[in-house]
């Protein structure tokens, strides 16, 4: 159901959030009998979806059940996300060039082993949660509260800007020249972007032809930074690897783990002959901090480029 122009914001976010309720049950119905990576990812993007609806309209809904709606599907969301990062990490494996070294290439293969195990784990143990989770399906939006008569196409401008707005005041907080302390800053603006996309595919049906470009550049910067966010997270996971299999290891070997990640320059290295298996976890930071500096170079222009332009629709 496509809202009229004529609703009030209070109205059409009735809704949008009601169809995107809708979707989300569906996909929700649809893992139960076909559980599959495309189905756990569209129940995951439809989960994100009716969040940031939720979370764009809280101002007309003065309630406690809606809060406590919208922290349920956070924590949901949360369980989801853990198995997608291994999928991620998993598929970033495979994209990168296997070491040559027959010490390494055997690591290599245990540690995509050891990565296997545990999303089978998890991939188990989601199946179970999301059975126990049906009640997460209940949910009758509340009544919006009263005095929000302002009409929608009045209303999205108005939200529109109040998000770019966010999103520039996160960008700013950026320090490109450390990288090592970009991590949270760059991952809210990611959220950011998500949620001034999602704003825009909401009410595509007011802004007009101007929407489709928008969202498209949108959702290109999204992209970019979804990729660091993934160097990032499987970063964490190869230290957490080391920590929980090599207690011995000296805070010195994870000082040469943190130079080589987040250094801004491609600098030479000396090659290592030991067999030891924290070898083989210099060579995967290595070709981690390629594709992230890789794309830490094109955010910063893009992000640069959409902080002082004008966006309006």
């Amino acid at each position: 159901m496509v809202p009229k122009k004529s609703c009030t914001i209070a109205e059409e976010s009735a809704i949008i959030i009601n169809r995107l309720l809708d979707a989300f049950r569906d996909e929700f119905k649809r893992v139960g009998s076909e559980w599959t990576a495309d189905s756990i990812h569209d129940l995951r993007v439809s989960c994100r979806r009716l969040r940031s609806a939720l979370l764009l309209f809280s101002p007309y809904y003065d309630s406690n059940v809606y809060l406590r709606y919208r922290k349920s599907l956070k924590v949901f969301m949360n369980r989801l996300s853990t198995l997608r990062d291994i999928d991620v990490q998993l598929e970033m494996l495979g994209e990168m060039d296997k070491p040559k070294a027959e010490y390494l290439l055997q690591k290599w293969h245990d540690l995509i082993r050891f990565l296997t195990e545990k999303k089978q784990k998890l991939d188990r143990d989601l199946q179970k949660y999301i059975k126990r989770r049906s009640a997460i399906l209940s949910f009758n939006l509340p009544a919006p509260v009263k005095g929000c008569d302002m009409s929608s196409a009045d209303a999205f401008p108005l939200l529109f800007d109040k998000k770019v707005m966010e999103t520039k005041s996160l960008i700013s907080e950026v320090n490109w020249e450390k990288p090592f302390s970009s991590q949270e800053a760059l991952h809210s603006v990611r959220i950011a972007f998500k949620k001034l996309r999602y704003t825009l595919e909401i009410f595509k049906s007011l802004s007009h032809s101007k929407a489709d470009k928008i969202i498209e550049n949108l959702k290109h910067t999204q992209d970019l930074l979804g990729w660091i966010h993934d160097c990032d997270v499987m970063y964490a996971e190869v230290r957490k690897l080391v920590k929980r299999h090599y207690k011995f290891i000296k805070t010195q070997y994870f000082n040469k783990l943190d130079s080589v990640i987040w250094q801004t320059t491609e600098k030479s290295s000396n090659k290592s002959t030991s067999s030891d298996f924290t070898d083989i976890v210099l060579y995967l930071s290595r070709r981690i901090a390629e594709k992230r500096r890789k794309h830490f170079n094109q955010a910063k222009k893009t992000l640069n480029k959409f902080h002082t332009s004008q966006v309006s629709i």
